[in-house]
């Protein structure tokens, strides 16, 4: 009966809205964000890195996002002006998330889910489903998504899977280097 009536208050949701912030899950903004359908390739940055002035250091970022990141609820519904400026708040997290990632801990979580295999094989057969991972073709924001490293052909691909609109510069084109640096 519970599984029924969830089912229809989610049918009941207007079409017309962007779904895919609609989930709805108990913490806060930034564990909700990582858990969207998509969103994936994102590791939850630490509320520590975010506090720290010097960890953004250089970053044009508005205080109410890093409130949001913070402090905010999950919404039950998006208002206007939250899906007016969810691309602004989306690369505001994603240039942190490229500076977290670089960190211990960071590159810690991105092993985890190496290992879990989050980020696809590679499709040579040569390579006998060599784990990816996520690098970008640049450091400038909007110059292309996401894309996946092999570190055994040492080629580049287009993700298998659905990874949204991920833009590539929130992992940066050394992380791969860097991840691999790190753990050998």
């Amino acid at each position: 009966d519970e599984e029924l009536q969830d089912e229809e208050q989610i049918d009941s949701r207007d079409s017309n809205s962007d779904t895919r912030f609609q989930e709805e899950l108990e913490g806060g903004w930034l564990e909700w964000f990582c858990r969207l359908k998509g969103n994936d390739f994102f590791v939850e940055i630490d509320s520590d890195c975010i506090r720290k002035r010097s960890n953004l250091a250089g970053l044009k970022i508005d205080q109410e996002y890093i409130t949001m990141f913070l402090d905010s609820p999950i919404p039950d519904e998006c208002d206007s002006s939250f899906l007016d400026n969810i691309q602004n708040i989306i690369d505001v997290y994603g240039q942190i998330h490229r500076r977290f990632i670089y960190t211990a801990k960071g590159l810690a979580l991105v092993r985890e889910k190496y290992l879990n295999g989050v980020y696809g094989h590679c499709p040579r057969i040569l390579c006998c489903k060599q784990i990816l991972l996520p690098v970008g073709l640049s450091e400038d924001l909007k110059y292309s998504r996401v894309k996946v490293f092999c570190p055994l052909c040492e080629e580049i691909y287009k993700p298998r899977r659905k990874c949204g609109d991920i833009d590539g510069a929130f992992f940066g084109i050394g992380f791969p280097h860097a991840f691999l640096l790190a753990f050998p």
